[in-house]
C-alpha cells in the first residue's frame, strides 16, 4: 500500500488504469521482442544456396553431414579429371530446312537468353547460304533446357540483321549486306540500373565472310553492328556506325587507317575490377579478301585491337582518344606473340578469365589480406595459313594480361606454370574449336586437327588457372597443362560428336525444385556447345550442354590441390535498417589422417551501402574498413578449422574479435573460404583423390543500435513550499549517440510491428509522510515484462503519461504535459498530487511495461539512473500549501499624460 492512500484507492487504480489501457488501444500486452542474439540463420546450406556463388577450382557437391543441422549440399575442391559426358538435348538450332544445320556462327549468353549470330546454312539459297538472322531461345535454368514460345512449340524467335555497308574499299562498293559468317561475336550484360529500365544487354557482331555479286564473290566486312536486348530477350534495336567499323592497319601515330574487312577474327570482352570498372572488347587476328589486289588477295593479321563499351548505352568509343575518328585502337603494338615467320591467327579462340588472388597486408593492425584482381585474355588454337585452307594450326595458348586501368594488354607465349624456364603451353593443334572460362577454368571444345571436317574432334581438353592466372601443370614438374585431350565429351548418341565450326556459350544454373531428392545433384552453370560440322562435313543443329561447377562434372580420382569459394554478397540489414553481425559459423569436414595438412580458411569482409542494397560492387577497393579478415575456427591448433564433432559440430567466431570493434555493424557481409589438400605444399599430396568439405555457413545477427528511452530533465519546482512546475523530459539517444541510436516506431517495425504506432508509458511516482514524519522511501520498480494479457502497473504510481512511438525518433526531445490519473483514468493536474501538505519522495518510470526493446544498457537507465543514482533519480520535496499557479499576464501599456 502507498504510503497516504487508503486501500480502496489502489484497488480502483488498478482497474481504471487497465480500462484505460483497453480504451488508448494502444499497449500490446504480448511482450515485444527485445534486442538480444537471435537464432543462427543458415545462408548458405543447400547445393543451390552454394551454387550462386563464385567456384575457384572448387564445386558444389551433394554431400551432407550427419552432424548439426545439414542438408544436402556442400563446397569441396573440383575434380581434375575427364569431363563427364555432355548431354545433346531435344531442341535443335533453328534452320531455314529440315537438314539444314549451323556452322561458323557466334552462340553467346544475356542472362538466360541463348542467341545465335549470322553463320553457314547450306538450306540459305541466298547470299551464298550465309545466314542475315539472330535467333533467341530463353533456357530453363533448373533443368539446362529450352523453353517454348508461350502458346507455341518452338522455342527460337527470330529477329533479322539490318543491311550495312559490307567495308570501306573503294574500288569494291557494293550493295548494303547483312548476311554473313565467320563474324567476331560477344555479348555483354547492362548494369543492373539498366536492367531495372529493361535493357538486359548488348550484343557485338564484328565483321564477317560475306557474298557480293557486285564485289565478284567472297569478301570480307568491316561492318560492326550492335543489338539491344531487352529482358525479355527480345532484340529492340540496331545500330551501325562508320565509326564502329574495324580497321585492319593503323598509321604509325596509331591512327586507323585501312577498312578492308576481316573474317575469322576473335572476340572476347572484359569487364576490369577497377572502380568505377571499365569494359573492353577486344579483337584479335583475321583474315581479310581483297578482291582486287591480284598478287595478295588475302592478308591475316595478328593485329590486337580493342575498343570501349558505354554499359548504358552498349555504344562504342576510343578507349584512349575520344575525338578519334575511329573508336578501335591497338591494344599493343606488336599484337599476338606468335611464332617467328607466322603473319597472322585465324578461326582460333579468344576467352576472358578474371582470377584472383590474395596477398597479406602487413600495414594493417592486426595483418589482414589483400585482394588482387587480374582479368586475362587467353588465345588458343586457329589457323596460320593465309590461303583458303587450313594445315597449318596453332599447337599453342597465349595469355594476354589486361592493364584494368587503360586496357592495354601485355602479352606472354609462356603462360603455364613452367614458364620461367620458357615452356610453352602445349595442346593438340586444333582450329575451328569453341573456347569458355568458368570457375579458373579453361575449356576447349572440339575443333579440328587437321583444319577440315575430317579431323573434327568430339573431346574438351580442359585446363585450372592459379590464382596468377598461369596454366597450372595437372601433373607437377611435367608440361602437362591439359586433361581430356582426347576422351569423348560431346556424345550425341546417334553419330560422330566430332564438330568444327561449333559455338558455346554459358547460361548460370539454378537449382532444381527437387534438390533434395537425393538423385538429384545441382551444377552452378550450364555449357551449351552447338551447330559445326560434323567430320563427314554435314552441317549439324545439335545443341549439347554439360554441366559446370557440380561435383559431377568430371571424374573425381584426382582433385586440384587447392581453390576458392566466393560466396554471394550476402544482405544483413533487418527490413532495411543496418544490423549487427554478432557471429558465424560454418561445419566442416576434414580428413587430416592422410593430408595431414588439408585446411580450411575463411575470411571475410563487410560494408554498409548507402542503399542498403549488396550488389556485386558493394565493396570498396580503397577504404580499409571493406578489406578481407582471415578468421581462425580452431585457435587451440595450428589449423583454421576443424572437423565438427556430435557434441560441437560447428566452427564458431564471434565477429567482434575477427573486426576488433564491439559493434560490427553492416548492410552487407561477403565470405570466402580457401580449400587446401595439404597446406602451402604444392606437390606432397598422399590422398590427391581427398578434399575438405564445407557443409554450411550461418550467422547471428541483430539490429545495429537500438532506441534508448531515458530522463533527461526531471525536477519539481516548490518555492515557499508550495509546488509551482513539475517538470519530466525524455529523450531517445543511446549512449554510441545519435548514429548508435534507433527511431523506437521503426525499431518496433521490424521487432514487433503490431506495437509500432502505439504508446508506451511514463509513470510518475510518489511516496508521501506527513509533515512531521521523515521523507518516506520510494521504492522505484525498473521496466518488467508484463504477463501475457495483463498489464499491472507499478506499485508507486499516481500518474501515468502515454507517447506515442511515433514521436521518439532518434535523438527526440520531449516534455511531459498531458497526465492522468492512476485513480480515475482522466487527465489530471499534475500540480494537484502535491495539494495536501507533507513530506513526499517522487520519481519517473519510463516504460515500465518493457513495451520498446532497448536493448541491455538501455533498460538500465530508464529511471533516470547514474552511477552515483544506481536505484534511480529521486526528488525530495517538502509541501506546506497548496501549489501556485503563476499566470503570466499580459502587460497592457498606457499613453503618457497629456503635457501641461
Amino acid at each position: 500500500m502507498l504510503p497516504g492512500f487508503p486501500r480502496f484507492r489502489i484497488v480502483r487504480m488498478l482497474s481504471l488504469f487497465v480500462l484505460g489501457l483497453i480504451l488508448l488501444s494502444t499497449l500490446p500486452f504480448a511482450p515485444a521482442k527485445a534486442q538480444s542474439i537471435g537464432e543462427f540463420e543458415f545462408f548458405d546450406n543447400t547445393q543451390g544456396n552454394f551454387a550462386d556463388g563464385v567456384f575457384q577450382r572448387t564445386s558444389v557437391s551433394a554431400d551432407v553431414s550427419t552432424l548439426g543441422e545439414d542438408v544436402r549440399g556442400a563446397v569441396q575442391l573440383a575434380p581434375a579429371g575427364i569431363l563427364n559426358p555432355w548431354r545433346p538435348i531435344t531442341d535443335v538450332l533453328p534452320s531455314t530446312g529440315d537438314s539444314g544445320g549451323l556452322f561458323d556462327f557466334g552462340l553467346v549468353a544475356l542472362g538466360k537468353y541463348l542467341f545465335t549470330v549470322t553463320g553457314s546454312d547450306p538450306e540459305i539459297t541466298q547470299g551464298g547460304g550465309r545466314s542475315e538472322k539472330v535467333y533467341s531461345a530463353e533456357v530453363d535454368q533448373r533443368q539446362g533446357v529450352l523453353v517454348p514460345i508461350s502458346g507455341s512449340e518452338e522455342v527460337w524467335r527470330s529477329f533479322t540483321i539490318p543491311a550495312g555497308p559490307v567495308n570501306q574499299n573503294t574500288e569494291c562498293v557494293g550493295v548494303d549486306i547483312s548476311a554473313r559468317t565467320r563474324a567476331a561475336v560477344a555479348a555483354v550484360e547492362a548494369p543492373t540500373a539498366r536492367q531495372a529500365q529493361g535493357v538486359l544487354g548488348y550484343i557485338y557482331v564484328v565483321g564477317g565472310n560475306a557474298f557480293d555479286l557486285a564485289c565478284e564473290g567472297d569478301i570480307t566486312s568491316s561492318l560492326v553492328q550492335i543489338a539491344t536486348v531487352n529482358t525479355s530477350g527480345a532484340i529492340t534495336g540496331w545500330s551501325t556506325l562508320p565509326a564502329n567499323a574495324v580497321p585492319n592497319a593503323f598509321t604509325p601515330a596509331g591512327e586507323a587507317a585501312e577498312f578492308l574487312g576481316i573474317e575469322g577474327a576473335m572476340a572476347t570482352i572484359v569487364r576490369t575490377s577497377t572502380s568505377p570498372a571499365r569494359t573492353f572488347l577486344y579483337v584479335f587476328g583475321g583474315i581479310s579478301i581483297d578482291p582486287y589486289n591480284f598478287v595478295n588477295p588475302n592478308s591475316i593479321t595478328k593485329q590486337a585491337i580493342y575498343t570501349e563499351i558505354d554499359l548504358t548505352t552498349g555504344a562504342l568509343r576510343n578507349p584512349t582518344n575520344p575525338s578519334a575518328g575511329s573508336v578501335w585502337t591497338r591494344a599493343n603494338n606488336d599484337g599476338m606473340p606468335l611464332p617467328t615467320g607466322k603473319a597472322g591467327l585465324r578461326n582460333g579462340t579468344a576467352v576472358t578469365a578474371q582470377v584472383t588472388r590474395q596477398i597479406v597486408d602487413n600495414t594493417t593492425n592486426p595483418p589482414s589480406t589483400a585482394t588482387v584482381t587480374r582479368e586475362a585474355i587467353f588465345v588458343a588454337g586457329g589457323c596460320f595459313n593465309d590461303t583458303a585452307g587450313c594445315n597449318d594450326l596453332n599447337p599453342f595458348v597465349y595469355r594476354a594480361d589486361v592493364d584494368p586501368v587503360n586496357g592495354q594488354l601485355t602479352w606472354t607465349a609462356t603462360p603455364g606454370i613452367g614458364s620461367p624456364t620458357g615452356v610453352q603451353v602445349g595442346i593438340e593443334a586444333r582450329s575451328g574449336q569453341a573456347g569458355l572460362a568458368y570457375g579458373n577454368k579453361l575449356y576447349l571444345i572440339g575443333g579440328s586437327s587437321t583444319g577440315e571436317p575430317n579431323g573434327a574432334k568430339d573431346s574438351v581438353p580442359t585446363a585450372f588457372l592459379t590464382d596468377n592466372a598461369q596454366i597450372d601443370q595437372v601433373i607437377p614438374n611435367s608440361a602437362t597443362y591439359f586433361v581430356g585431350t582426347d576422351e569423348q565429351v560431346l556424345t550425341s548418341g546417334t553419330g560422330p560428336g566430332g564438330r568444327i565450326g561449333l559455338a558455346a556459350a554459358i547460361v548460370p544454373a539454378l537449382p532444381p525444385a527437387n534438390e533434395t531428392d537425393p538423385e538429384v545433384t545441382v551444377n552452378a552453370a550450364w555449357a551449351f556447345a552447338a551447330g559445326g560440322r560434323t567430320p563427314g562435313g554435314q552441317a549439324s543443329r545439335l545443341i549439347f550442354v554439360g554441366r559446370l561447377g557440380g561435383a559431377d562434372e568430371a571424374e573425381d580420382a584426382v582433385r586440384l590441390r587447392d581453390g576458392w569459394y566466393y560466396s554471394n554478397s550476402i544482405p544483413i540489414d533487418i527490413s532495411g535498417a543496418t544490423a549487427r553481425v554478432v557471429a558465424v559459423r560454418w561445419q566442416a569436414e576434414i580428413d587430416r589422417t592422410q593430408n595431414t595438412n588439408a585446411d580450411i580458411r575463411f575470411e571475410f569482409r563487410k560494408t554498409i551501402t548507402a542503399t542498403g542494397l549488396c550488389a556485386e560492387d558493394s565493396f570498396s577497393l580503397t577504404n580499409p574498413e571493406d578489406r578481407w579478415r582471415l578468421v581462425d575456427g580452431d585457435p587451440d591448433s595450428p589449423f583454421y578449422s576443424r572437423s565438427g564433432t556430435a557434441q560441437d559440430p560447428y566452427n564458431l567466431i564471434e565477429m567482434d574479435e575477427v573486426f576488433q570493434s564491439e559493434q560490427v555493424n553492416a548492410t552487407c557481409l561477403q565470405y570466402r573460404v580457401r580449400f587446401l589438400q595439404n597446406g602451402e605444399n604444392p606437390t606432397a599430396i598422399p590422398n590427391p583423390g581427398a578434399t575438405p568439405l564445407l557443409f554450411n555457413f550461418s550467422l547471428k545477427r541483430i539490429l545495429a543500435g537500438t532506441p534508448d528511452l531515458k530522463l533527461k530533465d526531471f525536477s519539481i519546482n516548490a518555492p515557499n513550499g508550495r509546488v509551482r512546475e513539475v517538470r519530466v523530459e525524455i529523450t531517445n539517444l543511446n549512449d554510441e549517440g545519435l548514429e548508435g541510436t534507433l527511431d523506437v516506431s521503426e525499431y518496433l517495425a521490424v521487432t514487433n510491428p503490431q506495437a509500432a504506432r502505439g504508446n508506451f508509458f511514463v509513470n510518475l511516482c510518489v511516496a508521501r509522510a506527513d509533515p512531521a514524519a521523515p521523507f518516506p522511501t520510494l521504492d522505484l520498480p525498473a521496466p518488467q515484462r508484463q504477463p501475457e494479457g495483463q498489464a499491472i502497473p507499478p506499485p508507486c504510481s499516481v500518474a501515468w503519461a502515454p507517447v506515442n512511438n511515433t514521436r521518439m525518433t532518434k535523438g527526440a526531445e520531449l516534455t511531459l504535459t498531458q497526465w492522468y490519473s492512476n485513480e480515475t483514468n482522466q487527465p489530471i493536474d499534475i500540480l494537484s498530487v502535491f495539494s495536501e501538505p507533507g513530506k513526499y519522495t517522487v520519481g519517473v518510470v519510463i516504460d515500465y511495461y518493457d513495451v520498446i526493446p532497448e536493448g541491455a544498457d538501455g533498460e538500465l537507465n530508464n529511471r533516470g539512473e547514474t552511477e552515483q543514482l544506481p536505484e534511480g533519480q529521486r526528488i525530495q520535496v517538502e509541501i506546506s500549501g497548496s501549489p501556485e499557479y503563476v499566470l503570466n499576464m499580459p502587460i497592457i501599456g498606457t499613453a503618457p499624460p497629456a503635457a501641461p
